[in-house]
């Protein structure tokens, strides 16, 4: 993959996350409404140029991270703000569970998810 390359997959995936996350966290699942936002998210700038099916897969990638992440946040981290010791801790854990969940998913996604929950921290 040349740098062209990685940095349009990056921007992809970024932009599949920022629009996985929201409705995952207002909805949960979301079965019946991943054909629709996957019809939208195709239409948008991120996808310019880029075939649709990358598209649907970098969006549908970030919906099950998203979704697995927020699982692993209420049944593990609750509501509050762990010590500094558990808070790595806890990154490490749900890295290792989302690789271990969706070992397809692209890095750059687990990536976003560790920072998602960093940044709720720093809230």
């Amino acid at each position: 993959m040349n740098r062209d390359e990685a940095c349009t997959q990056y921007y992809l995936m970024q932009k599949a996350w920022e629009t996985a996350l929201p409705k995952v966290s207002r909805k949960g699942e979301l079965e019946d409404d991943l054909a629709r936002m996957q019809k939208s998210f195709v239409r948008r700038k991120a996808c310019a140029g880029l075939d649709a099916e990358r598209c649907n897969t970098a969006l549908s990638h970030a919906v099950s991270v998203a979704q697995e992440t927020r699982r692993y946040q209420y049944s593990n981290i609750g509501s509050s703000i762990p010590e500094p010791v558990r808070k790595y801790e806890h990154l490490f854990n749900l890295a290792k569970r989302l690789r271990d969940a969706l070992p397809d998913a692209p890095d750059i996604l687990i990536d976003l998810a560790c920072g998602t929950i960093q940044g709720e921290w720093l809230r």
